[in-house]
């Protein structure tokens, strides 16, 4: 079965951003960036896609490291929530804690920005409010990026929009 990864817009942890201003953060970023692996044809599991519903498609090829289960990433070295960190000292590096074994939610890292392919919309592009069709209409025009609807039983679609 086919493997996507999608970052998820607006997991950032405790921080309240509006959809325009996640999007354009996520694609002038220049650092690294977490994202969760999907296999297509496989039923997604509750959690992120359902609360938030929108994510980027990412580039499997700017994979860089990835985990069978959830994990807290941060950046540079912070003893305190190290844990399992991985040992180098450049603090722009994304590092590694405790992995959560009891989530079904899985992660990835990838290179940003160049790692974004397209606009997710978990369930149904059509079904979104007008205002949040608007504003990804708008991103995927100015960014030359294709839109998909990740449906309910994992099968990813190119939408024509």
């Amino acid at each position: 079965m086919k493997k996507v990864y999608i970052r998820w817009i607006g997991a950032f942890a405790g921080r309240n951003y509006s959809l325009r201003e996640s999007i354009k953060f996520e694609l002038t970023r220049k650092d690294e960036a977490a994202c969760e692996p999907v296999v297509c044809g496989k039923e997604h599991p509750s959690g992120v896609a359902r609360d938030l519903q929108i994510g980027l498609l990412i580039s499997k090829n700017n994979i860089f490291r990835e985990f069978k289960a959830d994990c807290w990433s941060f950046y540079g070295q912070d003893r305190e929530k190290s844990l399992a960190a991985k040992k180098d000292q450049n603090p722009s590096r994304l590092y590694a804690s405790s992995l959560k074994r009891v989530s079904s939610h899985a992660e990835a890292w990838a290179r940003m920005p160049d790692a974004i392919t397209g606009i997710v919309v978990y369930r149904s592009f059509y079904e979104l409010p007008q205002d949040r069709k608007n504003v990804i209409l708008k991103a995927a025009r100015k960014n030359s990026l294709a839109i998909y609807t990740l449906t309910r039983k994992g099968e990813l679609r190119k939408e024509e929009v």
